[in-house]
């Protein structure tokens, strides 16, 4: 007749290391993938804009992106201002988001109460 096993602390360790392994291996791949189907989704976006974006500056010219002309009677356009207004209203949001999302990190991990 066998005798019953015996676990011990290492034995129990042991086991806690493997099953432990095994989560961060899983956890590493499925962040991977996930980081994979971002960059996916950006490259098929920036595709997608080309796409889009390819007959006007076919039409216009490169010059589209810089100039600031924008005339329907003598049909020259340019996208200056529009580009223009975009980044500063993208500058103003992250001056406005920063600030706050760094404050709310802090309170939650150095002052929240643990409830």
């Amino acid at each position: 007749m066998s005798e019953p096993r015996v676990t011990t602390g290492i034995d129990l360790h042991a086991r806690q290391v493997r099953k432990f392994r095994l989560q961060d291996k899983f956890f590493h791949h499925s962040t991977q993938v996930f980081a994979f189907i971002v960059l996916a989704t950006l490259v098929g976006i920036l595709v997608s804009l080309t796409i889009e974006a390819w007959p006007s500056l076919k039409e216009f010219g490169p010059s589209f992106l810089w100039t600031n002309i924008w005339s329907v009677p003598d049909d020259e356009y340019g996208a200056l201002a529009a580009i223009y207004g975009t980044v500063v209203t993208s500058v103003l949001a992250l001056l406005i988001a920063v600030p706050i999302s760094f404050g709310i990190a802090l309170f939650l991990t150095e002052t929240c109460p643990v409830w």
